[in-house]
């Protein structure tokens, strides 16, 4: 049985290779003429707020940005990003030698310009963040929408610059213009981080312990079971998440050279802490453990009684998060010996696959 249990631990290790995302490197992709305009000067959203993020000069790639511990990736000179966000912390961070950062409460209706600028030093490249005013916002118009800056590694151009729009948008006319309704949610971050959180969970599991010596006798286990459950959980900007997580599985067994018929039905109760990876992007790995309570009731024929014990859990998985319900897979080892009065114990551990539906509020 303790291959079952080394097979579980090298397939959840084989899930966390699989959700683990390499970067790839492009040059910049910068927009059209007329989605830098949109972009520059589109209505702030109802209920939102709206962060520019630009740089105007520098002979390198800025460094490494972070919106709300979300990795924007790197803008070039003569570039700017811009994201919508609900109202609340707003943590802007840019990386380097030396590092710069800033928080704010973003406010629904407004608008937060962030200028980047990086300078040599003698310990190296230095970077300065800056919040400008609202008039700052014309800054925007001699430089261009950059659309890719996660992906931005290298880039050998010069600055970028293009003619100055104007003060008011206008209808465009070219045929590269998208609708309004299809580009002002372009550029939205994918979802909120952070939040409360119910799953609900089905899944496949294989007992590690297919038979076993109780009450004076052999028993041979189903080895395949049917849990369900539900968890709950709140889950922080970080993407680090507290909850609980209740599960519910029946198993049957025999005594071995016999064909009496019992069941045993098995509660699990564990507190769990999860990390979530890329929390505020739609496609988000994760990894927990959970400690709590098993408890079983066997009944049957021969055997019949209530048991009792501490329970663990290891887990991974991969969740596709949409603004409000999301869907998601996960594999877990569960550790679970129950012990009666009488001192028998029932192992109900095992290894399984989940899936299942999440709500997010």
């Amino acid at each position: 049985m303790r291959g079952i249990e080394y097979s579980g631990f090298l397939i959840l290790l084989l899930v966390m290779m699989l959700v683990s995302q390499v970067a790839f490197a492009t040059v910049p992709e910068f927009g059209t003429a007329a989605e830098s305009r949109y972009t520059r000067e589109f209505p702030v959203p109802k209920g939102k707020a709206v962060i520019y993020i630009y740089q105007l000069d520098g002979n390198s790639l800025s460094p490494v940005i972070k919106l709300n511990n979300y990795e924007i990736g790197r803008l070039v000179p003569g570039a700017f990003t811009v994201w919508t966000l609900p109202p609340g912390q707003l943590v802007l961070n840019v990386g380097g030698a030396k590092s710069a950062g800033y928080s704010i409460r973003a406010k629904a209706g407004r608008i937060y310009l962030f200028r980047v600028s990086v300078k040599e030093t003698a310990d190296g490249p230095e970077a300065e963040l800056s919040l400008m005013s609202r008039s700052s916002r014309s800054s925007l118009a001699s430089i261009q929408l950059l659309k890719n800056p996660r992906t931005v590694s290298q880039y050998a151009g010069s600055k970028v610059v293009i003619a100055a729009a104007p003060k008011t948008p206008s209808k465009a006319s070219s045929n590269d213009a998208e609708p309004e309704s299809e580009r002002s949610s372009e550029y939205d971050v994918p979802v909120e981080p952070g939040g409360f959180g119910i799953m609900l969970k089905l899944g496949t599991m294989t007992l590690s312990e297919d038979t076993q010596f109780i009450v004076s006798a052999d028993r041979s286990f189903d080895d395949s079971v049917s849990p369900y459950g539900i968890e709950a959980y709140y889950q922080y900007p970080s993407g680090l998440t507290l909850g609980g997580e209740v599960l519910s599985y029946s198993a049957s067994f025999t005594t071995v050279g016999q064909t009496d018929q019992h069941d045993v039905d098995v509660f699990l109760i564990t507190a769990n802490v999860k990390q979530y990876f890329r929390s505020e992007s739609n496609l988000q790995p994760y990894i927990g453990a959970g400690l709590g309570s098993a408890s079983t009731e066997i009944s049957g024929p021969n055997v019949a009684g209530d048991a009792t014990g501490i329970a663990y859990q290891l887990l991974g998985g991969l969740e596709y998060r949409g603004d409000d319900v999301g869907f998601f897979g996960e594999i877990k080892y569960i550790d679970a010996a129950a012990e009666s009065d009488n001192n028998e114990t029932v192992d109900v551990s095992g290894i399984g696959i989940f899936a299942g539906f999440a709500f997010h509020f």
